[in-house]
């Protein structure tokens, strides 16, 4: 019995079982550091709803995600924001301290991907991230039916 409770106690310590995976150092190309260090964050989310078909990919194997950056919101009038198509990366932010990039906030175990994963997913995430401000979808649809809905006063 002593034995079957090492042997659980040992395998939850080696294979993580469940650990979060860490914020974690990465390493950027000179021109991707310079970028992050520009927009200072990037970050990957689930895809909202008024968003999936402009940003469907079915090609296979890759998976369609919201990226923004600069810490900006995809709620807000204007954001910069876009879509990203790579393979399967949690959801997870890319910051800049110091010149020195880092992956936090990743929600995911350890045990579902592998650090270079992690790295090969932020410095992805860095390259695509969006740098200019744009309208968001939110925003453009409820201003659509509002220059909708005046365009039939006084007709």
């Amino acid at each position: 019995m002593k034995l079957k409770a090492f042997v659980l106690i040992l395998s939850a310590t080696l294979f993580g079982c469940g650990e979060t995976i860490p914020n974690t150092q990465v390493n950027l190309s000179k021109a991707q550091s310079e970028k992050l260090a520009r927009i200072g964050q990037v970050g990957i989310a689930k895809m909202p709803l008024n968003l999936v078909v402009q940003c469907y990919s079915s090609a296979p194997g890759i998976f369609s995600y919201l990226i923004t950056s600069s810490s900006t919101n995809i709620d807000s009038k204007e954001a910069k924001w876009g879509c990203f198509h790579f393979t399967q990366c949690p959801f997870m932010e890319v910051v800049s301290v110091n010149r020195i990039a880092f992956a936090q906030n990743i929600n995911a175990n350890i045990d579902e991907y592998s650090k270079s994963h992690i790295e090969t997913c932020a410095r992805m995430m860095v390259e695509k991230a969006p740098t200019a401000f744009s309208v968001t979808p939110s925003y453009a649809d409820s201003h659509k039916k509002q220059q909708n809905s005046e365009s039939w006063k006084g007709a």
